[in-house]
């Protein structure tokens, strides 16, 4: 699979050549800012799919960038009945809490993992979503999910990273663990009608709208200022 703005040019300019076959007509009154988003919602869709979040289920979401709260909104809709969220900036915590979240906790603070044990008698979470891409928010994953429990290998981590794993405890505790790498020819109409239906709204994600010439120092302070969940570029401003 090759991806505009990925392998190739394409994305961040005033204009795009795309095959014909990437296109997908806007449905109105959808506003056009929010298409900027749905590519990413489709890769949150994808993940939703392969994890399969179902009713009543308690799930822990390890990281609140823009994809962790996706998923936050997409395990509400599926009928998640606890969303716990583990993210250090506060700011991040408080975006995840307005868009699904029922708790919001910092990883590094004491009694953070026996919380989650204690919201669910002992239990752990039925479904892990690993949204961060880091070996150590991995093993926190598969160490916190129940026995029998899901785990969305989400987050993309760097390609030469690995993990120790102690296979006794995959056997142990029966896990299943998916991977999902991004959205699919199905999912990108689904994310177009949940923005389009107002079931995801972009605008509750997105912290700013910068324009073209500044996107450069847009991504840098991403880069050193984790309290950001979402930038947009506005190709349109001046």
């Amino acid at each position: 699979m090759r991806q505009l703005g990925v392998h190739t040019a394409g994305g961040m300019a005033e204009y795009v050549v795309a095959p014909a076959t990437n296109v997908y007509a806007l449905p109105h009154p959808m506003p056009f800012e929010h298409a900027a988003f749905v590519e990413p919602l489709a890769c949150a869709v994808r993940g939703q799919q392969r994890l399969g979040v179902d009713l009543g289920e308690t799930v822990l979401i390890i990281g609140a960038g823009p994809m962790g709260v996706a998923h936050a909104l997409l395990s509400r809709l599926r009928g998640a009945a606890r969303i716990i969220v583990f993210e250090p900036p506060e700011t991040r915590r408080a975006r995840a809490h307005d868009n699904g979240s029922d708790v919001e906790l910092d990883p590094f603070s004491a009694g953070a993992d026996d919380f989650v044990r204690d919201a669910t008698d002992g239990r752990g979470p039925d479904d892990v979503i690993e949204a961060v891409g880091r070996p150590q928010t991995y093993l926190k994953a598969i160490e916190l999910a129940r026995r029998g429990g899901r785990v969305l290998a989400f987050g993309v981590a760097p390609p030469q990273a690995t993990i120790a794993l102690k296979p006794f405890d995959l056997n142990v505790k029966e896990l299943t663990i998916v991977g999902s790498y991004a959205g699919t020819n199905e999912t990108w109409p689904m994310a177009i009608d949940l923005i389009a239906s107002g079931r995801v709204n972009p605008g509750q994600i997105v912290d700013s709208a910068r324009t073209l010439s500044d996107a450069p120092k847009a991504i840098e302070s991403m880069e050193t200022d984790k309290s950001f969940v979402k930038i947009q570029i506005d190709l349109e401003a001046a």
